[in-house]
């Protein structure tokens, strides 16, 4: 039967010219190290480790290839063939001067002490792949690899369609992290330089070999399903949906994976200077996640794909199917297995551009998947191999404290979205010992936190017995995560006890050493109790933990008012759960005292220790009790204000998206927006007034991707645990219920860096299937 192509671009290959010393041939002393070059040549199919904007070479009036330039940091590995003994092959780093902008190296620097070396022979070949290859090169045989992940970067732009119209176009490259860390391994390049004369210097024109996948999606076609009491279809209408569909994951297939290997590691060689597939590849399937990409109808979006560069047939036997994934309108396929016309193979060809146009894909009312609906358990539509650092959750403050909250009711917080709890802290006397002592014995005291059996007040020189056993309020934690084991809940125990100079309030006089081993007794106590041990988290979390590591666990963190090393001297015993410094300072000592807090309304940061073991996580937190009822920005040193509260939610929701970008996975967050005012029994209802439909306003804008003055779009990003008063009030005035979905509906809409080398959803499919 008769082949074609599928889509394919010409290709136009432009030369660079290079000179030589024309002078008599003399022959180096043999060691002498080869001095290179490297150009990439402009080719209409042109694809290397950045791609700048299309170019149209042939002058036709379209944009038939893509504009290819080295970035700094690049690395490549050459050849020479006739070169010295053990001195023939050396790795080499790219420094272009205009990183991602020329196409031309300045030069390049080897990477090990020794580079490729001249030997005795008057003329050598040279080869050269990227990316660099760490084992042996021998133009007879090497191994490089497609990766089975290739993320796009896309852009939104506006441009005009054939007839005129303006539309807009998510442009979509293969992903870059930053400029000096590019991540374009996938689109691999070689050179050949035949006959090199001994001495010379040595001009590398790099052409890409591997196999370039692109693809267009035309925007979405919507439908609006209307049925009657019955079930049964009355009308589909096409409509225009006010909701974009956010694209999480695309993936290309081969349906028969015994038919050919698309991604992984494979084996080349060169054939008349030029690298030609021989084996290889363990992968069926290719990877993308495009940033959960807010697709409108009647928008587009392109995308491209790197596959292993060998002859494959699109038929009947042999189909791909390219899947698009969204989290809020389901999976749709395209098979791209095209009839068979005249005994016609569409097929793929090694080394090529090839342009796929998927069709119009239609969705309908009914495939709108709302997560906010499934508040019970929404963390089972979160991929398992996500970080830990990543996720943001909506969480209550002073669960336990009826002047803070609605409902007390643990369970019915949970059943609501919360999944992180605030427990104050406080060292009770036992139940019988009302009168303060001065030498304290420790025996008479046991952890509580403040709850409706009773008030926490300012004691003055009486004891009184105060609070519930944190104890209980930790097993009612336990027994949810008991009963949903793909849930996982953070709680967050404040240990409040003032620092050990500041005599005038509470416990003031109590070293807070002992609220340290008052909960070490609890948590051991929980750790010998089968019931309860295997339900807390007992690992040490680091930046690299993720979803599925904590599933069906209680993480226990200790936010501390007092310095660290104080904290856990060496008399201590410290517990292995996470501490930080930082939770907040009591009252008005905001800048005083032991801990010094600092200007409140800039983001703070604190280590993150397992323990006594510090680990590579930051803590960076706002978070405060008291509040000056004002919009009127103080001075940030003293007792803070609305405004100075909002000025802090403004400035960590800016560094959270810089440090999410970074993807160092290394930060938690926490957003208190809790508290009360000196303003009688309303106070606390006017703090969640005040700051939860704040909050709101600025995670709704990071979600609808706004603009602003300056030009700068907002992008959905980590914000952590947000702690709140009164969190499962649905009120138009509270809108606590509102930010509780908004947090979780943005951790669907966005990319949540992940550890790619594990499994989204292990040992089953995904639930959204």
């Amino acid at each position: 039967m008769k082949k074609n192509l599928l889509y394919i671009l010409a290709v136009v290959l432009l030369s660079f010219s290079c000179t030589e010393d024309d002078s008599v041939y003399v022959a180096p002393a043999n060691g002498q190290e080869v001095k290179f070059t490297a150009n990439l040549e402009n080719s209409k199919q042109g694809s290397r480790t950045l791609y700048g904007e299309e170019v149209d070479s042939d002058n036709d009036g379209t944009n038939d290839g893509i504009k290819v330039n080295w970035v700094n940091g690049d690395k490549i590995t050459v050849y020479g063939s006739t070169c010295a003994t053990g001195r023939n092959q050396a790795s080499y780093t790219v420094n272009a001067a205009n990183s991602g902008t020329q196409n031309y190296a300045d030069k390049l620097e080897r990477i090990g002490e020794i580079g490729v070396q001249w030997g005795s022979e008057k003329t050598s070949d040279f080869y050269a792949v990227y990316p660099a290859i760490g084992g042996t090169f021998s133009p007879d045989g090497f191994e490089m690899e497609i990766r089975e992940q290739q993320n796009n970067y896309f852009e939104k732009k506006t441009t005009k369609n054939a007839n005129g119209e303006t539309v807009i176009v998510w442009e979509g490259t293969p992903y870059v992290d930053d400029i000096n860390n590019p991540t374009m391994q996938d689109a691999l390049m070689y050179a050949y330089e035949k006959g090199v004369t001994n001495g010379s210097d040595v001009d590398l024109t790099f052409k890409p070999f591997s196999t370039v996948l692109k693809f267009r999606l035309d925007g979405w076609t919507f439908f609006q399903v209307t049925k009657n009491e019955n079930g049964e279809i009355l009308s589909t209408t096409p409509t225009t949906s006010s909701e974009p569909a956010y694209i999480s994951k695309i993936i290309i297939q081969v349906l028969d994976e015994t038919a050919y290997q698309i991604a992984g590691k494979c084996n080349f060689k060169f054939e008349n200077g030029v690298p030609t597939y021989v084996s290889g590849g363990s992968e069926s399937a290719i990877t993308i996640y495009p940033d959960y990409l807010p697709l409108s109808t009647g928008e587009s979006v392109e995308f491209s794909a790197f596959v292993i560069p060998q002859e494959y047939e699109l038929s009947e036997n042999t189909p791909w199917v390219v899947t698009l994934e969204t989290s809020n309108f389901g999976t749709h396929s395209f098979m791209m297995a095209p009839e068979i016309v005249n005994d016609v193979i569409p097929t793929i060809l090694p080394r090529k551009i090839h342009k796929i146009n998927i069709p119009n894909l239609p969705i309908t009312n009914e495939s709108q998947f709302d997560l906010t609906g499934h508040l019970e358990n929404w963390m089972r539509y979160i991929p398992r191999n996500v970080y830990l650092s990543e996720l943001s959750l909506p969480g209550a403050w002073y669960a336990t404290d009826a002047n803070y909250q609605s409902t007390t009711d643990l369970a019915t917080q949970f059943s609501k979205g919360i999944r992180a709890f605030n427990i104050d802290c406080r060292a009770s006397l036992t139940e019988g010992l009302t009168s303060r002592a001065d030498n304290i014995n420790f025996s008479d005291l046991y952890l509580a936190c403040s709850g409706t059996e009773s008030s926490i007040a300012i004691l003055g020189s009486g004891w009184i017995q105060e609070g519930i056993y944190v104890k209980d309020k930790l097993i009612e934690l336990i027994n949810l995560v008991k009963n949903h084991p793909q849930e996982y809940i953070v709680a967050l125990l404040t240990i409040a006890e003032k620092p050990y100079t500041e005599s005038s309030r509470h416990l003031g006089s109590l070293n807070p050493s002992y609220i340290l081993q008052l909960f070490n007794t609890v948590y051991n106590e929980l750790l010998s109790d089968t019931n309860y041990s295997n339900y807390i988290y007992n690992s040490k979390i680091t930046s690299n933990t993720t979803v599925k590591d904590v599933l069906g666990k209680l993480i226990i963190k200790l936010n501390i008012n007092t310095t660290y090393d104080k904290f856990t001297g060496s008399t201590y015993t410290v517990p292995n759960t996470m501490i930080s410094e930082g939770s907040m300072i009591s009252n008005d000592t905001y800048g005083s005292g032991d801990f010094v807090l600092g200007t409140f309304t800039s983001m703070q940061s604190r280590d993150v220790y397992w323990g006594k073991e510090k680990t590579d996580l930051k803590y960076y937190y706002h978070q405060c009790q008291l509040t000056i009822n004002s919009d009127t920005e103080t001075d940030g040193t003293g007792t803070p204000s609305f405004g100075d509260r909002k000025a802090a939610i403004d400035d960590i929701i800016s560094q959270s998206s810089e440090i999410y970008k970074a993807n160092d996975h290394n930060g938690w967050f926490q957003l208190g927006v809790g508290g009360y005012i000196d303003d009688g029994s309303e106070d606390r209802i006017t703090v969640a007034k005040t700051l939860n439909p704040y909050i709101l306003s600025k995670v709704n804008a990071k979600l609808n991707r706004e603009t602003l003055a300056d030009g700068t779009t907002l992008e959905p990003s980590p914000i952590g645990l947000v702690l709140m008063n009164f969190c499962t009030v649905d009120d138009t005035e509270y809108q606590s219920m509102d930010l509780v979905k908004a947090i979780v509906t943005m951790n669907t809409k966005f990319y949540l860096n992940r550890n790619k080398d594990a499994e989204e959803w292990p040992g089953g499919s995904s639930p959204f299937e």
